[in-house]
């Protein structure tokens, strides 16, 4: 029997969020909002019950759907600079949970713009050094004659002095290219270890930079064995010399089958 008066349904919603029972706060939460659909605040709090309530099977999606809904229609109806901010942190929470993490840095900034809150601007600075603008793995190309290192990263590089940015073993590599969203320097050697950093201040499309220098010990290994001919026909001469000259690097031996 639920009670028919809105101030007695967001009582008993707030009592169950209170108490630890969050199931019953989001189901009462949303009794309340169907009564005063404009209430900012009620969505506000509908989509943090729907975050906190520990998801039965086939739930989770459901749930985190729910929340980042009512995160979205508690900023539509939202009328104060304090209810947007409200409103925009637990829609930064609900994208969290839901493995969209561009949005929901997008969303805590916006948050802190509108107002400065300490907490807020923790989980911000959390959520940038696991979702936003980052190193996320490198690669050594050793196919080459001479090897080179790529740093790639969570989003594309803007336009920038790219070799400005990039230290090999706390110099200037020989030569920086940018690829979308790796950077890679060239001269390397094989066999050896190198220091590479990533200098702060390297900057995103997305209007975020590393905000801290980087730094990645790589190791070169020997370059990849293969085995080729100098050519791609060959006259073998009648006289005098009659080998087809055959290179190789790394590799002892080959087996070789003639036609």
């Amino acid at each position: 029997n639920w009670p028919r008066t809105i101030e007695e349904t967001i009582l008993e919603a707030d009592t169950a969020i209170e108490t630890g029972d969050p199931r019953s706060g989001y189901t009462s939460y949303g009794i309340a909002v169907s009564l005063s659909p404009d209430d900012s605040m009620l969505w506000t709090k509908l989509s943090r019950a729907a975050l906190a309530t520990p998801p039965k099977e086939n739930e989770v999606f459901v749930l985190q759907q729910a929340a980042t809904s009512a995160a979205l229609n508690a900023y539509l109806t939202s009328r104060t600079n304090n209810e947007r901010a409200d409103a925009l942190v637990a829609l930064a929470q609900a994208l969290d949970k839901r493995g969209e993490g561009r949005p929901a840095i997008n969303a805590y900034k916006t948050a802190l713009e509108l107002r400065p809150d300490k907490a807020v601007e923790a989980a911000y600075k959390d959520i940038k050094s696991r979702k936003g603008f980052r190193v996320t793995d490198h690669s050594v190309d050793t196919a080459a004659e001479t090897p080179r290192v790529c740093v790639q990263f969570s989003e594309s590089l803007a336009e920038a002095d790219h070799a400005s940015f990039m230290l090999i073993d706390d110099a200037a590599p020989k030569s920086v290219s940018k690829e979308d969203q790796q950077l890679c320097a060239d001269g390397l050697e094989y066999g050896k270890r190198y220091k590479v950093t990533i200098r702060q201040g390297l900057p995103s499309v997305v209007d975020e930079v590393i905000e801290s220098p980087v730094t990645l010990s790589v190791f070169v290994r020997d370059r990849d064995p293969y085995v080729r001919f100098n050519g791609e026909a060959y006259v073998l001469p009648g006289t005098a010399r009659r080998g087809i000259p055959v290179t190789s690097v790394n590799l002892a031996s080959a087996d070789l089958t003639l036609y």
